[in-house]
């Protein structure tokens, strides 16, 4: 998608009416995050928005300090999972694993391009979701 693309889309998501005195007047469909989507592709065409959120049910991993980024389309999923476990500060023994819309695995070797047009939301953004989980059993043996 270019930059010409991008504007076209904006354009298309205001409509135009008309006020009470006569006056045409734009209103937004709804997101605001819509607009502030197109504005970020338009000033970073090789750049994608991704919203990372941390999984509700999750106690083990930290949260993140920043929760939107603004990635290289060519970044693949094993690297973007490098840049997050940075990020936490968390070491390779830890479990991190990174859902798509809240439910699916994506591949490590897909670049985020690739699933930026495969998931993307309505809004614009890709939304990730991370997740630990207890890969070699329980830390207490008398819990089972």
């Amino acid at each position: 998608m270019n930059s010409i693309d991008i504007y076209n889309a904006h354009l298309k998501m205001k409509s135009t009416s008309r006020d009470y005195n006569g006056n045409v007047s734009y209103k937004r469909n709804g997101d605001h995050s819509r607009d502030e989507v197109l504005a970020i592709r338009l000033k970073f065409p090789t750049k994608l928005p991704i919203i990372v959120e941390r999984y509700y049910k999750e106690v083990e991993l930290p949260h993140l300090n920043k929760r939107k980024f603004l990635v290289p389309q060519e970044l693949t999923m094993s690297q973007f999972v490098c840049i997050i476990r940075n990020r936490m500060k968390i070491g390779q023994s830890k479990a991190l694993f990174l859902l798509v819309n809240n439910r699916s695995m994506i591949s490590l070797s897909r670049t985020i391009a690739e699933i930026y047009s495969e998931h993307l939301h309505d809004d614009g953004f890709l939304y990730v979701t991370y997740t630990s989980q207890e890969v070699f059993g329980t830390a207490d043996p008398d819990e089972n």
